[in-house]
């Protein structure tokens, strides 16, 4: 088996799933979601027949269905050993000319995955414009409060990434999180040690900005297919011919309204929470520029 694997890396809410989609309009390439959410046992979301944004739930899905079938008898097993399972599976269905798309976005996932031998691996590093990241994160905090206590899922999510002694400080979630300071921080601490750990095991990637998505599609997927060795002229503009089998990944996923372009979330614009963070984080705006926007105009302030 070598199976060839496209691996979005980066936050969430940074667009991975619209990545996804538009990859898989090229009629070799099939994203699977964020494979490694969907592997982990504790949220046990094999056994919960989610729907797919083929429409399908797991157990009628084209692919998930097989993959449930044989993922269900090990679902405690390392995460290295289940991840083989839905590459083989993936081999499997489609065979040796189709290409996996996973954006589980974690470096937990990636390290999974470079540890499987005979892998053909492109890595995407997504990153999105620290004010629009954070004007998102705000809103979502503004939908879904329960999930920001002490010991809410919010607090659960960041122990993965930070360890266990992030809650030490779980009582004051409920406050710092109502902060743009706040998101300005964790998006550049969790990018920096993203890129570093990508540049310090020397791995391969293309690193593009969301907004460089949005605000010049043509170009940003030209430099996308380039760089996976694929023709970009048979990808299609609307992501609603898509043949990905996206089990997890943006809620709307489902939603043909936002699948029939790229269409670029623009709400910060018109928003001014993030003015006072932006102009005390002076280091943090140029690391944005530079990284974000660097396919564009280096150095380019938006």
């Amino acid at each position: 088996m070598k199976n060839k694997v496209i691996f979005i890396s980066g936050l969430s809410h940074v667009g991975s799933t619209l990545i996804d989609f538009t990859l898989g309009t090229h009629p070799r390439i099939i994203g699977l979601g964020e494979i490694y959410t969907a592997l982990r046992p504790e949220l046990n979301r094999i056994n919960q027949n989610l729907t797919c944004s083929c429409g399908q739930p797991v157990d009628t899905c084209f692919f998930w269905k097989e993959a449930a079938k044989r993922l269900r008898p090990v679902l405690n097993a390392p995460m290295d050993r289940k991840y083989k399972i839905v590459l083989q599976t993936f081999n499997d269905l489609y065979g040796d000319d189709y290409i996996l798309v996973d954006s589980s976005k974690s470096i937990d996932a990636l390290k999974c995955l470079t540890r499987i031998p005979d892998l053909n691996l492109k890595i995407i590093h997504l990153l999105r414009d620290v004010r629009s990241w954070s004007i998102s994160r705000i809103d979502y905090r503004k939908r879904k409060p329960e999930n920001y206590t002490s010991r809410g899922f919010y607090i659960n999510k960041l122990s993965y990434t930070f360890g266990k002694k992030i809650f030490l400080i779980g009582f004051l979630i409920p406050y710092i999180t109502r902060r743009p300071s706040f998101y300005f921080l964790l998006w550049y601490f969790q990018n920096k040690k993203a890129i570093s750990y990508l540049n310090e095991n020397k791995l391969s990637f293309l690193q593009l900005g969301y907004d460089e998505l949005g605000l010049r599609p043509g170009k940003m997927i030209d430099n996308i297919f380039s760089y996976i060795d694929q023709n970009a002229d048979e990808c299609q503009s609307s992501s609603e011919s898509s043949k990905s089998h996206v089990l997890i990944g943006n809620p709307k996923k489902s939603d043909p309204e936002r699948r029939r372009g790229i269409l670029y979330d623009n709400r910060w614009m018109f928003r001014n929470e993030w003015l006072i963070s932006a102009a005390l984080f002076r280091r943090i705006m140029k690391f944005n520029a530079d990284q974000v926007y660097g396919n564009i105009q280096k150095g380019n302030i938006w």
